[in-house]
């Protein structure tokens, strides 16, 4: 079901943004769960000290597009960091152990959903449904391929091996440059640099002025 719904949604990607400092890593290993990490003695630079979300033995992924308002958030709150966004192949959705959260995980909506009914197709399905209190998506033009909220996440509990990816964006030319020249693994990986994956959705006018886009309003 999933696979056929990605097929016709004409789903290209799914997308994880982390710190530049876990390239090197990534293209070794492939996207590990933290969890993962810490039993393996990995080093790596996390984006939230704290999960909110409380599923540390899983990866958070977006479809088609980022959560762009946690991104952003993340980026404004040390303009000095620098971040890459990954391109992974949609196949994971199908063949990984994944949860489907049609809203950010870390809400109480979401999070008190049991994990097994998230891992159901019917979840994926309802990532791309029409809810009561948003306007349809015919009316805030959604694309097919991407989630009606633009905070829906997937959940991925296992390693992501480095023949998912797809490609690589980095938000300046040098840095894409210096990666190329400087880490084992860059030849084969198509890269970009700056593009759409750093700005937000072209709905974002609605959800900018909804509570719907705040994960953090049920829970402080």
């Amino acid at each position: 079901m999933i696979k056929e719904e990605v097929l016709k949604r004409e789903i290209k990607h799914v997308l994880h943004f982390t710190k530049i400092e876990n390239l090197s890593s990534i293209l070794e290993r492939g996207v590990f769960p933290r969890t993962n990490l810490n039993t393996c003695n990995i080093q790596y630079h996390f984006n939230d000290e704290i999960r909110v979300d409380y599923c540390e033995d899983a990866s958070c992924h977006s479809i088609s597009f980022p959560n762009y308002k946690m991104f952003y958030s993340y980026r404004m709150s040390n303009p000095e960091q620098e971040w890459i966004v990954l391109s992974l192949s949609p196949r994971l959705l199908w063949e990984k152990d994944c949860a489907f959260c049609y809203s950010n995980a870390a809400s109480t909506e979401i999070s008190s959903i049991p994990l097994v009914e998230r891992k159901k197709p019917e979840y994926f399905l309802k990532m791309f449904d029409n809810f009561n209190e948003y306007p349809k998506r015919s009316e805030l033009k959604i694309k097919d391929c991407c989630p009606t909220n633009p905070q829906a996440e997937v959940l991925v509990f296992d390693v992501i091996e480095r023949k998912y990816l797809q490609g690589i964006f980095f938000q300046k030319q040098t840095t894409m440059i210096h990666s190329q020249e400087n880490i084992e693994h860059m030849k084969k990986v198509p890269c970009r640099y700056g593009g759409s994956v750093f700005s937000y959705r072209s709905d974002y006018e609605f959800w900018r002025s909804s509570r719907a886009v705040n994960p953090f309003d049920d829970l402080f």
